[in-house]
């Protein structure tokens, strides 16, 4: 299994190719890079620098990976032939070109080209029972099941030869469908956790919770990192997700109880299928409507790694752990108090 266009982990990156080779008329990779080069695009973020010949390969492979190239041959010199799927995206991606975030629409030709390449069959296959491949979103919404990471970097054993289908990378994450189980899965982390995983993620194909504080927040530590598809096709009223609040909590409250926010959205979002960002959005809209029975308030996760919570990130940080917390009004909200309804309420 080859591993070089997998590391090209970047699909903004990706789009820009895409989009400075379209505009441009540009059909050699050799023009393609040094037009790229000149306008900064393929470079370091600690110190600017052009990019390596690896790292630059892996962009352009990851175009004929994802269905953006046809072309059979790899050299550097050889010419690119923009496919169709490439020249959408290019429509799409101009005016947010150079931007480190996709649209919508970017994100919809995205996913059609991951579902079409072999991400489907080398990652996201990997939630569907029997490890069925599939091809679309709706395919996808209907088999994945949510997938638990046990361990992130488990090396192979020194006796172990490198043919070994257990134990396919020097590093490898450990899956399973359920952590009490014995049946664990293990792919290469790299593709695994830094390509694949930003893929989906990046495209609302899937979400992840990944807690740090999640063990404090009452989950245990083998169920803290899941992996989860997302049905971009569900529309959860306030209401209806009031209704999952109280379900979450065994439904008839006699007594107001505290939880915090975390433990809701590993309650609630694998299984409703709802990003952490809708989760906090349709949290907020519940909140405002329902103040009688729900009180958002600071917690001991109201400090985040030990500082103060700054919406100002990297982009590698977009998915670090300070995106599982709320902030209204200035203040950071860990914990959510429910409070019993009565009759009439």
């Amino acid at each position: 299994m080859g591993t070089k266009s997998q590391r090209a982990e970047r699909l903004d990156l990706i789009r820009d190719l895409v989009v400075l080779g379209i505009e441009r008329g540009i059909h050699r990779r050799s023009k393609l890079q040094q037009v790229a080069v000149e306008e900064q695009l393929l470079a370091r973020v600690s110190d600017g620098e052009s990019l390596g010949y690896t790292s630059v390969y892996r962009y352009f492979d990851a175009l004929r990976f994802l269905k953006f190239d046809s072309s059979k041959e790899y050299g550097i010199e050889d010419d690119i032939l923009w496919t169709s799927s490439a020249r959408e995206l290019a429509r799409c991606g101009a005016t947010n070109y150079r931007a480190e975030t996709l649209s919508e629409p970017e994100k919809a030709v995205f996913r059609t080209s991951i579902f079409l390449s072999d991400a489907s069959r080398q990652f996201l296959s990997l939630f569907c029972g029997n490890h069925a491949v599939p091809r679309s979103q709706e395919q996808f919404i209907t088999m994945a099941r949510p997938l638990y990471v046990i361990n992130v970097s488990a090396k192979r054993p020194p006796d172990i030869g490198k043919g070994d289908n257990e134990w396919p990378a020097e590093k490898n994450v450990e899956i399973s469908f359920n952590p009490e189980s014995s049946k664990i899965i293990r792919r290469p982390t790299k593709e695994f956790l830094y390509t694949y995983r930003y893929w989906c993620l990046d495209t609302n194909i899937i979400d992840e919770l990944n807690v740090r504080e999640a063990e404090r927040c009452g989950i245990l530590k083998s169920h803290s990192y899941v992996l989860f598809p997302l049905d971009s096709t569900m529309q959860i009223t306030s209401d209806q997700f009031l209704d999952m609040i109280y379900s979450s909590l065994g439904r008839k409250l006699k007594h107001p109880q505290v939880v915090p926010i975390p433990w809701l959205m590993y309650r609630i979002c694998p299984k409703a299928k709802i990003s952490v960002e809708e989760f906090k959005a349709l949290l907020l809209q519940a909140w405002h409507k329902n103040r009688h029975l729900l009180h958002l308030e600071r917690g001991p996760g109201g400090l985040i790694e030990g500082r103060i919570y700054s919406p100002q990130r990297e982009y590698s940080e977009r998915y670090g752990n300070h995106r599982y917390y709320l902030v209204v009004d200035g203040t950071i909200r860990s914990n959510l108090a429910v409070f019993p309804i009565t009759k009439g309420g």
